[in-house]
């Protein structure tokens, strides 16, 4: 709806007092309401004179008058406030705003704009919308004003960017997805005085549940001339801001986990770094003993032997992951070599060495598999770096049952595994199983980067790891390597099942 601006823009009376209140100059139409309500001829008289030429029932005005613009010669101030008053011609009530501006030699100049009551709401609401056109129409931000009259859905003005933001034209109802409802329920928190300013968070979904936007949406409480309001709200597209902030909030959980995580390493490392130490040296002591015996001297020295292998284990490790950080793929050496001819020297060179195998478990490796004649192009090394820490992994969480390892060609690449029967590791713990210094149970003896320096060594390789696992039912960890293979295996198609 659109409102005569002249039809509500009364006659303006502009009144020029001194220190005393004595009105100097008055520039108002003869058929200012004003006038006719207050005295027909205003110069030269003072303003608190007017008591004796006004009717009884417009005092008030006067009264309120008098006070504010003494308040305003005191302070030095400009000021602001409303009146209503009666024509004693005409019998109209009028609802006038004045403003009160202190000039230099402490004169006052006052300026009153009277509305008859009965247009105040028209008023108001060209107030609204002769703010609003010439400044919000400006913004990025998205606008929409109601007022007192009005419930959200009938609002008194909204910009172009608001029907940008939610695709709706709320002059016809359609609010598309913007929420009435919530924007109501805090509007009347704002009217019932709980609050003067408030601001939420909206987010928005479309029918499909995706994520349509997150928007700030601002309130604020405006007193509009005549003693009426409006609640002007403002609305920004923050979607992008607090999606940046979430992720910068995981970041920080991240980087405060690793931090927790190196801790426990540091005091983990010292611990295993400790053990075989004090072996060595507590044994080299003892083994310089005259008393001893040759086999107690022969005993004595395969504790120091195994506690210096330990830690040099223990320290490869550690060169292997820093290492592994800065490693590129050029510089693996890659070279043809069997398979079969590796696992089968693997696993006969575990069995026959000091490794720790629990009782009752048994370490399972098929040498007459499918691909024995399998040949490939790449690091032996790593592989087999890779084959050992899964085989330990596997042998440390096992207290029964098998621990089988095997390879297969896969997808043009070298596919390896490690299947255990041992405890499970549950689903939410699959995913950080492979970070650097993670251990599942602060228990177990190790210091938590050989599943680490797996992922390094595949991740250098353009390969991909993982893990599959059930509670108490036991894991399967494998690693696929991009790779050239030969034999005639390769030339068989199969169903892969493990």
């Amino acid at each position: 709806m659109k409102y005569n601006r002249n039809a509500l823009q009364l006659p303006v009376t502009e009144v020029v007092m001194d220190k005393n209140l004595d009105i100097i100059e008055v520039n108002t139409p003869q058929d200012s309401p004003l006038i006719v309500a207050l005295c027909p001829k205003l110069e030269g008289k003072n303003l608190r004179d007017l008591y004796k030429v006004v009717t009884e029932r417009n005092h008030s005005a006067v009264d309120i008058s008098l006070r504010c613009i003494e308040e305003a010669l005191e302070t030095g101030k400009n000021t602001y406030f409303e009146i209503s008053f009666i024509s004693s011609v005409t019998g109209i009530k009028y609802i006038a705003t004045a403003d009160v501006i202190h000039c230099p030699n402490n004169i006052l100049f006052c300026s009153v704009d009277p509305v008859p009551e009965k247009d105040i709401y028209l008023r108001r609401e060209f107030f609204i919308n002769d703010v609003v056109n010439r400044r919000f129409n400006k913004m990025n931000s998205g606008v929409i004003v109601r007022n007192e009259r009005g419930r959200f859905a009938h609002p008194v003005f909204y910009n172009t960017r608001f029907h940008e933001m939610f695709e709706c034209l709320p002059d016809t109802g359609n609010f598309g997805y913007w929420d009435v409802e919530k924007s109501e329920s805090y509007d009347s928190m704002l009217i019932e005085g709980l609050q003067s300013n408030l601001s939420y968070d909206l987010t928005v979904t479309r029918t499909n549940g995706t994520l349509y936007g997150i928007f700030e949406v601002k309130k604020h409480y405006l007193r509009t001339p005549g003693g009426g309001f409006s609640i002007i709200t403002t609305v920004n597209d923050v979607t992008k801001i607090r999606r940046e902030i979430e992720i910068l909030n995981e970041e920080k959980l991240l980087a405060e986990r690793a931090e927790r995580v190196r801790n426990a390493f540091l005091s983990n490392i010292t611990h295993e770094i400790r053990t075989p130490l004090n072996a060595i040296l507590g044994f080299s002591s003892i083994i310089a003993d005259e008393e001893l015996t040759q086999e107690d001297r022969k005993e004595l020295s395969s504790y120091i032997n195994d506690s210096t292998e330990s830690l040099l284990n223990i320290v490869n490790n550690i060169l292997t992951l820093t290492r592994l950080d800065v490693f590129d793929a050029k510089d693996f050496i890659n070279e043809w070599f069997s398979l079969n001819a590796l696992f089968k020297n693997f696993y006969h060179n575990f069995l026959d060495g000091d490794n720790y195998i629990p009782e009752g478990v048994k370490l399972v490796y098929d040498e007459n598999n499918a691909y024995s004649d399998l040949e490939v192009l790449s690091d032996r090394q790593h592989i087999q770096q890779v084959l050992r820490n899964f085989v330990s992994n596997g042998l440390k969480y096992t207290t029964e049952g098998t621990v089988k390892m095997g390879y297969e060609y896969r997808n043009n690449g070298l596919y390896i595994y490690v299947k255990d029967t041992g405890v499970g590791i549950p689903s939410d713990a699959q995913e950080i199983v492979f970070n650097k210094f993670e251990k599942l149970d602060a228990y177990q003896q190790g210091t938590g980067i050989g599943l680490a320096i797996c992922k390094a060594i595949v991740d250098s390789m353009n390969g991909r790891i993982g893990v599959e696992s059930e509670l108490n039912k036991g894991s399967l960890f494998y690693a696929w390597f991009p790779a050239e293979c030969r034999g005639e295996s390769v030339l068989k198609p199969r169903f892969f099942k493990n």
